[in-house]
């Protein structure tokens, strides 16, 4: 559901809106975020809509857009690093030890999340509850593993899932969407190989793989970059939480 004052639209997440029974909203990368006074309406028409949590991103070079978000009250949380990796046409063996999920394995690879994630943008936030950022996580890779996901990649030990993969596709592309290892096996490896499984899958498929991390994540950007990725865009993703307490008393029904 679109909605705004004209100047510039915004958008319901329904996801994760629902889940949480507080609004959350997203604004496109529009023209007119780079003016002050057309930020402070949208910020208006948002609290008048009944945003908990507003997000956007913007070009990292465009400083008249990151100074107007400013000064409307939202907080740079992150610099998203894209990268791109071109696909072979002909089709690649998959790594040994990489399984294709199934709907059943959903459970484990979000205990895997729980466990893993810390560094992605709601984490980050210090007006966002780490309950909700844990909710919002857990829910995203069940609903990815349960069908959302083009194709979800598992590493095992012992029958134990130890690390996921999440892949989305798109028109002439795939994107990794959702990829953590268990913090017990990290640094053995499994993440390239749950990296190299995308690329397998997905080699005569589609041209390109894409992938979105922190620039900060400095093992994540070596890693992507030795299987052959290269960063092509740079974004700062940017907050405004509107009122605190309803994010706490929505960490409190979090499941």
């Amino acid at each position: 559901m679109a909605m705004g004052n004209g100047t510039a639209t915004f958008r319901r997440l329904d996801f994760e809106s629902d889940l949480l029974g507080v609004g959350v909203f997203r604004l496109p990368d529009a023209p007119a975020l780079a003016d002050a006074a057309a930020v402070a309406g949208i910020v208006r028409d948002l609290a008048a809509a009944g945003c908990w949590l507003a997000m956007t991103r913007v070009p990292e070079s465009d400083r008249a857009k990151a100074d107007a978000l400013t000064a409307g009250g939202f907080r740079a949380i992150e610099t998203l690093l894209i990268l791109e990796c071109p696909l072979a046409d002909t089709t690649m063996e998959m790594p040994a030890g990489i399984n294709v999920a199934a709907p059943a394995d959903g459970e484990a690879c979000a205990d895997v999340a729980h466990a893993a994630f810390h560094m992605d943008r709601l984490h980050r936030d210090p007006d966002v509850p780490d309950a909700v950022a844990d909710t919002v996580r857990r829910a995203w890779v069940m609903n990815d593993v349960g069908g959302r996901a083009d194709a979800t990649f598992v590493s095992k030990d012992g029958g134990k899932i130890t690390g996921f993969n999440a892949c989305l596709r798109g028109d002439g592309f795939a994107v990794i969407d959702l990829i953590a290892v268990a913090p017990g096996q990290q640094g053995k490896g499994l993440g390239g190989k749950l990296v190299e499984a995308s690329l397998a899958h997905y080699a005569g498929r589609v041209p390109m793989l894409r992938v979105g991390t922190q620039a900060d994540n400095t093992v994540s950007v070596r890693m992507y970059e030795a299987a052959g990725f290269k960063p092509v865009k740079r974004e700062i993703t940017f907050h405004r939480v509107f009122d605190a307490a309803r994010g706490k008393r929505a960490a409190g029904g979090a499941a």
